[in-house]
């Protein structure tokens, strides 16, 4: 339990320096008090919404497996709970950064006049991903094939996007 207390506490930690730098991003952009609780929202959601899934994926996945293998449900749902909980604040604040440096890139294209976008995937690409890069060129403002208008694609994306 105290384990779990820990890893709660680091991401309210990272979540509290996340938002103090959102905060002084939309300061610089003067936004409105109005405007910044709307995108705080809307990435508070996000976040949470993407931390629920990951929980019932992964707690799934561990009654799948036991059920399969014969083991107590009870025993696999609690390894895969703690493996969640050592791993999950740092994913999620990884991907967290990853959607702020992205949507910075995006913002700083449209900020330079910049047309069009492309997707550029890592290495080990996903199939989301690669049919994004596959798209080519296609408007600033437009979506990908995948329904963002930037990257992350989806949790752990490593793909990225940049000027065409």
């Amino acid at each position: 339990m105290d384990a779990i207390r820990g890893h709660l506490q680091s991401a309210h930690d990272l979540g509290v320096s996340y938002a103090q730098t959102m905060l002084d991003r939309a300061q610089e952009k003067k936004l409105s008090l109005a405007q910044m609780y709307a995108f705080f929202l809307q990435r508070a959601r996000g976040i949470v919404s993407g931390v629920v899934d990951r929980v019932q994926s992964v707690l799934a996945d561990a009654v799948t497996r036991a059920k399969d293998a014969g083991v107590s449900i009870a025993e696999s749902v609690l390894e895969a709970a703690d493996h969640l909980f050592e791993h999950l604040p740092d994913g999620v604040a990884g991907d967290e950064v990853h959607a702020g440096i992205e949507q910075a890139v995006l913002e700083t294209l449209q900020d330079a006049g910049k047309k069009k976008k492309q997707c550029v995937t890592s290495p080990g690409a996903c199939e989301v991903c690669l049919g994004n890069e596959e798209q080519g060129a296609i408007d600033i403002d437009a979506p990908f094939a995948s329904g963002q208008k930037t990257a992350p694609f989806h949790d752990h994306c490593r793909c990225s996007v940049q000027d065409a």
